[in-house]
């Protein structure tokens, strides 16, 4: 049975072997994890057992704001309904329960988070514009999307 927990107490390693999972989460260290987690308004983690199965968070500033984040399941658990629970559960939190505009990130999972009401820039008539400091090639990776 899965279970959810709200709260920051994740240990990076923990987290880094999750990402293992996402392309995207490559090159992140314990180190910068750990600070990650600690500096998120919202963290959401999904568990069988001892074994984290998914893991998602957000930043907001309560009001107008809010950054999903990091959505990520273990491949196995994927198609069971977590990832739809951890997002509905960020959704849902009181920081972020009432804050008009929501957003997010995604290169692969659009019809995904379509299901859960997202929709394209295009769709809202918004122009969603992104600033990478530093790691060409990660720019490279954004510049194919």
């Amino acid at each position: 049975m899965i279970r959810y927990r709200e709260g920051k107490s994740i240990s990076a390693p923990l987290l880094l072997d999750l990402y293992q999972h996402a392309p995207w989460a490559a090159g992140r260290n314990a180190h910068d994890v750990q600070a990650m987690i600690e500096h998120s308004d919202v963290v959401i983690s999904a568990w069988d057992g001892e074994q984290l199965v998914g893991f998602g968070r957000a930043l907001t500033d309560r009001v107008y704001r809010a950054v999903l984040y990091d959505i990520v399941v273990r491949p196995d658990y994927q198609h069971r309904g977590v990832g739809r629970s951890v997002v509905e559960q960020l959704l849902d939190h009181p920081f972020i329960a009432k804050v008009p505009v929501v957003s997010l990130f995604t290169r692969d999972q659009k019809d995904f988070y379509k299901k859960l009401g997202f929709a394209t820039n295009r769709q809202k008539g918004l122009t969603g514009m992104i600033l990478v400091r530093g790691g060409e090639t990660y720019r490279e990776t954004l510049a194919e999307d």
